[in-house]
C-alpha cells in the first residue's frame, strides 16, 4: 500500500502502530499523530523511534521531533506521557534515536 501518512489512511481499527523514523518528515506533528492515531483503538499501544536532535539535517530531518517535544505533544493527541524505553547511538552522526511507548487514552 502506498498512502501518505499526513492524510486519513483506509485501515482498520489497530492494537498497537509502530512509527520509525517518519513522523520528523512532518511540518505538522500534532495533526499527523492526529490522523494516524484515529486508526488505534482506546487502550492500544503507540510506540516512536526518532532522532534526538534539535537542529533540522537538510532532507533527512527536517522537523526533528526530540523526546521531551514529543513528552509535550502526546497529550495532545490523547496518549499518556511517554515512557522512553530505550536509546542508542545513531549510526549517522553524534546523536542519539530514543524509543517511545504511548498508550492511547
Amino acid at each position: 500500500m502506498v498512502a501518505d501518512f499526513n492524510e486519513p489512511l483506509d485501515l482498520p481499527m489497530m492494537d498497537g502502530i509502530i512509527m520509525v523514523n517518519a513522523l520528523h518528515y512532518s511540518p505538522q506533528p500534532i495533526k499527523t499523530l492526529t490522523t494516524i492515531l484515529k486508526l488505534l483503538r482506546p487502550g492500544g499501544i503507540f510506540i516512536l523511534i526518532e532522532y534526538e536532535l534539535v537542529q533540522p539535517r537538510k532532507s533527512w530531518i527536517p522537523y526533528p521531533i526530540t523526546f521531551e517535544q514529543f513528552t509535550a505533544i502526546a497529550p495532545q493527541v490523547a496518549l499518556s506521557l511517554p515512557e522512553e524505553l530505550g536509546r542508542m547511538a545513531s549510526a549517522y552522526g553524534n546523536n542519539y534515536m530514543y524509543l517511545a511507548r504511548c498508550v492511547k487514552e
